[in-house]
């Protein structure tokens, strides 16, 4: 018997090595799988930053902002960015 192999829309499970969808958060036998962010493009990132710290006192002062992360177009960019220490990375780019 030949085993089935994972292709489009599948994805192996590796703590059982069953074929599931793509899409499964949780495999039959408990492993879950980490969702993927989506790849940016690393150009677009770049101008968003820009954007962002033109429009919000500078590259210091959002840098202050996310030492403190508390407000919601702050938490978005983070988010867009994959997370706050890549959004630190971003920042330190633009210098």
């Amino acid at each position: 018997m030949v085993k089935a192999k994972a292709g489009p829309g599948k994805k192996e499970c590796p703590k059982c090595k069953k074929l599931v969808g793509v899409r499964t958060q949780e495999c039959e036998c408990g492993h879950k799988f980490e969702p993927k962010t989506a790849k940016q493009k690393s150009g677009k990132v770049g101008v968003e930053v820009l954007r962002y710290c033109a429009l919000n006192g500078g590259v210091e002062a959002v840098k202050k902002e996310l030492d403190s992360y508390k407000e919601n177009e702050l938490a978005k960019f983070i988010a867009q960015c994959g997370g706050i220490d890549k959004a630190k990375a971003e920042l330190e780019k633009v210098k």
